[in-house]
């Protein structure tokens, strides 16, 4: 089995890790449906949406489970990226043990996978491009990724923060439905807090229960933002700078 597997439509794309199996689902959006034990693209295919299990009049709602969300429309939550436009996936190459999704619009963004057979680490990263004739576009809001977490009845949020002779100090509590956001202003990283995450559904123990944890590899300000929306939807989003982050983009510049 290799370490992307796309299915024969190219619709749905399986990232496998050394015990574990990522996989999306390409329309409009990139669409998470398994976060979990490897299984191969054609079980993954089989599985439905993580979607809403509510339903709700408003034509456009978005409450289903996006890998990169943007602002605009009728979507609840944070975004990953914020620019006044809006964008769609394109395609997908692979290149190796690398995974890259093109989405288009007002922007190009390439959402970039990488696996490899002896880690589960799935590493992620976005990149955003300005192709447009002329103009200067304002990324307020630019994520490395989201991360949405399978559906659980209940979530629990681990992290760390710390001190001199205390670092690393764990605390771990249960996920509200709201945004809880972790940051870190400072420019530098340190001891005081840590761009890590940890979730499980309350279960989980040293050595048993599943997890699904997500570290941002930044070392300067950086916030991460867990999200639990009120009809059941978990998502951790990684970003670099802090709460007042705007990038500008020149015409063929890239971020």
């Amino acid at each position: 089995m290799s370490l992307i597997e796309p299915s024969a439509d190219g619709v749905t794309i399986a990232l496998h890790t050394a015990n574990t199996t990522y996989a999306v689902r390409l329309d409009r959006n990139v669409r998470p449906i398994h976060w979990g034990p490897r299984i191969t693209v054609a079980e993954a295919a089989a599985i439905p949406a993580w979607e809403s299990p509510y339903q709700d009049t408003f034509e456009g709602w978005r409450d289903g489970a996006e890998d990169f969300p943007v602002a605009g429309g009728a979507m609840f939550g944070p975004a990953a990226l914020s620019f006044g436009g809006e964008v769609a996936v394109e395609g997908f190459e692979i290149r190796g043990d690398e995974l890259i999704i093109r989405m288009s619009g007002g922007v190009e963004v390439d959402l970039h996978y990488r696996v490899r057979a002896d880690t589960d680490v799935i590493e992620r990263w976005s990149v955003v491009r300005h192709t447009g004739p002329a103009g200067e576009i304002e990324l307020q809001d630019h994520a490395a990724a989201v991360w949405c977490v399978p559906p659980r009845a209940d979530y629990w949020l681990s992290h760390v923060t710390g001190g001199w002779v205390r670092e690393g100090t764990l605390h771990r509590v249960p996920v509200p439905v709201a945004e809880t956001t972790l940051i870190s202003r400072r420019g530098v990283t340190s001891h005081a807090t840590n761009p890590w995450v940890m979730l499980d559904d309350g279960t989980a123990t040293e050595e048993t229960g599943e997890i699904w944890s997500a570290a941002l590899a930044f070392s300067g300000s950086w916030r991460i933002t867990v999200s639990r929306t009120s009809a059941g939807r978990c998502s951790i989003l990684g970003a670099a700078g802090d709460d007042r982050t705007v990038t500008r983009l020149l015409p063929g510049s890239r971020r």
